[in-house]
Parts: structure tokens; sequence; C-alpha cells
């Protein structure tokens, strides 16, 4: 079909598609840090939208101007920005590693087209990027239910998979979903590939903070599922948690602790333990910044250390190889961080 006869199509009718996001496209995505994402045969925008309120920078193609506008009105109602891009894929060349997650969702094609299509969203990856595709499957013309009648542009994992260059597949299988019609309620088949870019991911990250509806409480999500809660002491809260300012200094302790283990390993200094306190100096004003932040180490050991060669572990993890040090250090007017350490043959229980 041609963008005009889409366009028809579109205004035919109030929404074509459902608003809800397609669900293999949640299951893939949720847990994973936002960054740019393109979203290729975007439609009337149910998944651009969805991407944009959990916090991804989209750029949505598709080649109907109508089904744009309805994407548009979507995203407004939603409180979301979106790029809307309107262009044929067969042609369109996105900018090349540029972007952290391409998802291409039921772009039926010819397979010369198709192939195309694929070439140019594996160029868009930055290295460690990953690509999302869903389509219909070849069983929905014997078994299935939807999509389109002719098989050759039909997908199956193993083809779809099998026409990805330079991508690391993660999975590749035909799933099932309920389709619901004016008829009733059937079953479809879809093909699902996930693939991954090689390389590493660049300097992307996130974590998600939810309110849990009690004063000051907050649900913090990790992008690998973990949780850790944030609180405040009474009056203000239920006292469940550590302050968001304690967190930091906790941020600040173990990622310099990691790195100084690292370290100590590779110097070959025999570390068995090591506990680090984090103390710091708030502003007395609000909002009450850190001017500084003193790390102390205690490192344990059952044999003689180089104290040269710890001075220089405690000194490189604290300043040089622990990010969140490194951006406190950058921030406007900047916060100074210096660390000490003592060592001991048997470690206590924590230090007093």
């Amino acid at each position: 079909m041609e963008s005009h006869d889409w366009d028809q199509r579109y205004r035919g009718t109030t929404l074509l598609w459902t608003e809800r996001p397609n669900q293999f496209l949640v299951e893939e995505v949720s847990g994973l840090p936002p960054g740019r994402a393109l979203d290729l045969g975007a439609g009337e925008g149910r998944n651009a939208v969805w991407l944009a309120e959990h916090g991804w920078q989209v750029t949505a193609v598709d080649f109907s101007q109508v089904a744009l506008e309805r994407a548009a009105a979507v995203a407004k109602r939603a409180g979301v920005q979106v790029d809307w891009v309107a262009a044929d894929l067969t042609d369109y060349t996105p900018a090349a590693a540029a972007f952290d997650l391409v998802v291409i969702l039921y772009l039926h094609l010819p397979p010369d087209a198709r192939q195309r299509v694929l070439d140019q969203a594996g160029l868009a990856l930055r290295p460690g990027g990953r690509l999302v595709i869903v389509g219909h499957d070849l069983q929905n013309l014997a078994a299935g239910h939807g999509g389109p009648q002719d098989p050759s542009v039909l997908y199956t994992p193993g083809g779809i998979a099998a026409e990805l260059s330079g991508l690391t597949i993660v999975r590749s299988q035909t799933v099932k979903r309920q389709a619901h019609s004016v008829a009733g309620t059937a079953t479809a088949f879809d093909a699902l590939v996930v693939a991954v870019k090689p390389g590493t991911q660049p300097a992307n990250l996130g974590v998600t903070a939810r309110w849990s509806g009690t004063p000051f409480q907050f649900d913090i999500t990790g992008p690998r599922g973990q949780m850790v809660v944030v609180d405040e002491p009474p009056p203000r809260g239920l006292d469940r948690g550590m302050k968001p300012s304690e967190m930091l200094l906790g941020a600040v302790a173990t990622c310099s602790a990691i790195s100084a283990v690292s370290l100590l390993q590779k110097m070959r200094q025999p570390v068995r333990s090591l506990f680090i306190r984090a103390e710091g100096t708030q502003q007395p004003d609000w909002p009450r910044a850190f001017t500084d932040i003193h790390l102390q180490f205690v490192i344990g050991g059952d044999g003689p250390f180089d104290q040269t060669l710890v001075k220089k572990a405690i000194d490189l993890a604290t300043t040089r190889y622990c990010p969140v040090s490194a951006t406190i250090e950058l921030g406007q007017g900047g916060c100074r961080i210096d660390a000490g350490f003592t060592i001991v043959q048997d470690m206590p229980t924590g230090p007093e």
C-alpha cells in the first residue's frame, strides 16, 4: 500500500489501532536505561508515546501524514515530546550510531525493501544498542489470526534473524497474543526478534524513582530490577530507608570501595576485607550541597601491605576510577573528596 492508501485507511476510523503499547515491546524494554529511541513505522504512535512516557528521547517515522497527526495528538494528551518524521522507510536513512534502541513493529514490506530497512536499523544503533522487531508470523496463514495474507511479507523468527547483519541475536521466537475484534477473541502468532549491536553501551544509565504513596518514601528500581527504599526520618517521613543525601554518601563510598578492592588485588596486596566510612560536610542553607566528603578506609588482610601501593590504590579509587566522585567534583562549584586508610590484620565487625 502507498502512503495515500494508508492516509485514507486512517481517515476511515477514529483510531485504527489501540493506544496501548505492544505487550512484547513493553516486556523487552522495561528495565532498560532510557536513551535515544527510533521507532520505524510508528503508525498512530502508541509505542513511541509509551517510550517517551518512560524517559526515552524518541524519533518516530511513518509515511502516513494522517497517522502522524493522530500520533502527535496522542503525545499531546500524554504530555510528552516526540520527534515525528514523515518519510518512506524504503528510502529513509537515519543518523548512524545515534540510537540506543530501534523498534520495528508490524512493518511488513517486500523482502528487498525489508532488508534495506533492517540494514539501516542496524547502522542506526550505537554499540551496545538494542533492536526489537515484532511482526505477524507466517503461522497465522494456517493457524492464527490477522496480518497480511501474502506469505512473502510475513515474518518467521529465523528468517528475520538471518537478515540481520552485524548484530548479536538475543531472542528469536514465535509468541502468542490474544487479538480482539468485533468478531471476538482469537489467537495470533507473532515473530519476536531481539538483537544487540556488539560493543560497549556508552554512558546511558538510568533508574526509576516511584513515590510509594506514604510521606516522602520512594522506591528506586535499578535497570536489572533491584530496589532500594529512600525515606526521610520523622516527622517528614517514616524512616524506612536512607535519606537521599545519605544515599549519595553511600554511592561515593561503595563506588570507591569497589575500585579500591580491584586495584589492591591487581597490585597483589593481601586484601581480604574492607570497610569504608563516608562523612560529608553540608552547607547550612538549602539546598545544603556537600562541600567536603571524607572517606576512611579500613583494609583487612593477613599479610604485609605495601603502604605506598595502598595509598596509590585509594587515591586512584576515589579520584579517578569512581564515576560518582568524578561527577560530583565536576559539578558547579565542585565538592572536594579525599580519603584516608587504616590497615588491620584481623578485621573487626565494623569500624566504630
